[in-house]
């Protein structure tokens, strides 16, 4: 086969694996996107996980939004932003990926709905959520399928940590004593539970990146050529 008809029957298999993971018409509008990345294979196939162009641009906007630089007539993403928001999506994959192959990182009604106010939270809440809809045409879908891939990777990073999901009042009060946290000159007993949120975040958050470092010596990922 020459190279030509490879790349067409490469392309076309794209395009069949994407509308194939979209919903149907009738839950939302069925969009054929570009591929930014595979997670897990080289080309398409069943249980590689496929980064579309869609996502990184959500991303992109997200990622904004988390460092309260979001409002809705902003000039499109730059090609750093993107870049960084197409990182960000293929560590998460990676995390995916692997709590699929050991059935880890399970998902349910309460882990969702966890997710869900972390999310509104942690972007500026529902109104920059709605704008950032607005500017993507998206519907709920992509969101849902947004929090189900976060929920999947904290939950595998939880599972995977020797301490779990669980801050001891021996950890928050040496962690207190040590300064290192926004609580300076207040109360510990007022501010424990945020504080101990505070601890489990910032434990997530370092187990993740240790996690994505992992799973990548053994994963492949392909990255689309811009």
């Amino acid at each position: 086969m020459s190279a030509l008809r490879r790349g067409i029957a490469f392309a076309i298999l794209v395009v069949a694996l994407v509308a194939a993971m979209r919903p149907s018409a009738s839950a939302d509008r069925v969009r054929v996107d570009g591929v930014a990345a595979i997670v897990g294979s080289s080309a398409p196939r069943e249980g590689s996980i496929l980064i579309l162009v869609s996502d990184v641009e959500l991303e992109a906007w997200l990622l904004r939004a988390r460092a309260d630089d979001f409002e809705l007539e902003s000039p499109p993403p730059t090609r750093s932003e993107l870049d960084a928001a197409r990182e960000r999506l293929i560590g998460r994959a990676l995390l995916v990926y692997e709590a699929t192959r050991l059935r880890l990182g399970r998902v349910d009604q309460a882990r969702l709905d966890s997710e869900w106010e972390r999310f509104f939270q942690r972007h500026g809440g529902a109104e920059v959520i709605a704008s950032i809809k607005t500017r993507l045409a998206l519907g709920d879908t992509e969101l849902d399928r947004y929090i189900e891939a976060e929920v999947t990777a904290r939950s595998f990073v939880l599972a995977s940590s020797e301490q779990g999901g669980i801050v001891t009042d021996a950890e928050l009060e040496l962690a207190w004593d040590e300064g290192d946290h926004p609580f300076l000159g207040m109360d510990l007993e007022t501010v424990r539970e945020p504080f101990r949120a505070l601890l489990l975040e910032r434990r997530v958050e370092a187990e993740t990146a240790r996690w994505i470092e992992v799973v990548r010596t053994r994963v492949v990922v392909r990255r689309s050529r811009r």
